[in-house]
């Protein structure tokens, strides 16, 4: 009887182990696809900022050069 409780003791901590192993696996995998996730979505909110900013310039460019003379008389020209 003790050889098999001898033996059986290996083998539950070898499944416990592998348990905390896929476990842990299962939790970095996880936690890399958030970082990623939040990764994307800082790069989302940083183009869309950027085409913003882009649209706001032409914006400003096509109001200066409709209205060259008010521009002038603003700065003074």
């Amino acid at each position: 009887m003790p050889a098999r409780s001898a033996s059986g003791a290996p083998s539950g901590a070898l499944s416990s182990s592998q348990s905390y192993v896929v476990s842990l696996s299962e939790a970095i995998t996880s936690g890399v696809g958030s970082l990623v996730r939040a990764d994307m979505d800082v790069s989302a909110a940083r183009l869309r900022a950027l085409q913003a900013q882009k649209l706001l310039g032409t914006q400003a460019v096509c109001i200066a050069n409709q209205h060259s003379q008010l521009v002038l008389k603003l700065f003074g020209g």
